[in-house]
């Protein structure tokens, strides 16, 4: 059994990306690091079967309790290293990209205590919903937002989500217009509004002026939705579901595949462009929840909630 840890792409406008060359969950290991950059340190440490040839590891030295190293020595207990649960249960020690050892925009800690600190945010969502073009020009001054995720690399400085007491939003400014600083989970930061983009009813924060951070290392909201039903209240809002794919996925946009992913009694689009995803596998998402089309479509249709894996470190798979 192997446990890899994911990153993620997106292929639509709403988060434009272009992805590293290869599949960075090639080279993860549970723990979001690696050693001679091979999964799950294969190379120098093979999991779960130090000392014998059990695949499992059921008899030798290093399964002090059972299949799996479910409590032996070899296996710890920290952010984002987990013993595996039980088939699709979710992976309650994983927090997606706020601790990831492999990306630099990882900060914060998570919590699951709702924000009490208004920002600005509620007028920011109210003046979009005011629109009565697909772009519009404003001025509204934002002041102590918590980023809650980025997009990948440094495309993080320029695609990243805030959220306070009133909501959440994306800022998404174009990859050829960074902040000028990295971005981290955790981070307090102002700045003022200058432009909103409707993208297919999705609401962007598409320009900004005089962006700072004002703190760092600060807690991080989500919310447990494993099992739950989803609503515009989770829109662009961390949410932790862990469940089954469906055995079969179909094309979704660029270089993404759809599944469904079913936690519990309930269900949820799961979209990546991970080459190493496979139907019927277990995934854990962890990561704020998008839809298909946006909440404030023209159309005035309802969205499909999504699992958008735009950055592999939404999402945690346990290979069966």
């Amino acid at each position: 059994m192997k446990v890899h840890n994911v990153l993620a792409l997106t292929a639509i406008s709403l988060c434009v990306a272009c992805g590293p060359a290869d599949d960075p969950s090639t080279k993860n290991s549970n723990a979001n690091n690696t050693v001679n950059g091979e999964p799950n340190n294969t190379t120098n440490n093979p999991p779960n079967n130090n000392n014998n040839t059990d695949p499992n590891n059921t008899t030798g030295p290093n399964n002090t309790t059972g299949p799996n190293n479910t409590t032996g020595p070899n296996n710890t207990t920290g952010p984002n290293i987990m013993n595996p649960p039980g088939p699709c249960e979710v992976n309650d020690t994983y927090f997606g990209q706020i601790n990831a050892m492999n990306d630099e925009h990882a900060g914060g800690a998570p919590s699951t205590a709702p924000l009490t600190s208004d920002a600005g945010l509620a007028g920011a969502l109210d003046a979009f919903m005011a629109m009565e073009d697909m772009e519009q020009v404003v001025d509204i001054d934002i002041a102590g937002a918590t980023v809650i995720a980025t997009n990948f690399g440094t495309g993080g400085n320029s695609n990243f989500w805030v959220q306070d007491s009133g909501g959440a939003m994306q800022v998404f400014l174009g990859f050829m217009n960074p902040v000028g600083e990295t971005v981290k989970l955790g981070d307090l930061v102002s700045f003022k509004i200058t432009s909103f983009n409707n993208f297919d009813g999705h609401p962007q924060i598409a320009s900004i002026e005089g962006f700072t951070i004002d703190e760092s290392g600060t807690e991080v909201p989500y919310v447990e939705r494993t099992g739950m039903a989803l609503s515009a209240d989770d829109y662009n809002k961390n949410v932790r579901i862990g469940g089954r794919l469906s055995a079969t996925g179909e094309s979704c946009g660029g270089m993404s595949t759809c599944y469904t992913l079913t936690h519990g009694a309930q269900s949820v689009i799961y979209r990546t462009s991970s080459e190493f995803i496979e139907g019927g596998e277990c995934v854990t998402f962890f990561g704020p929840l998008s839809g298909f089309p946006g909440p404030n479509a023209d159309s005035g249709t309802s969205p499909d909630w999504q699992a958008d894996v735009k950055n592999f470190n939404w999402s945690w798979t346990l290979f069966e």
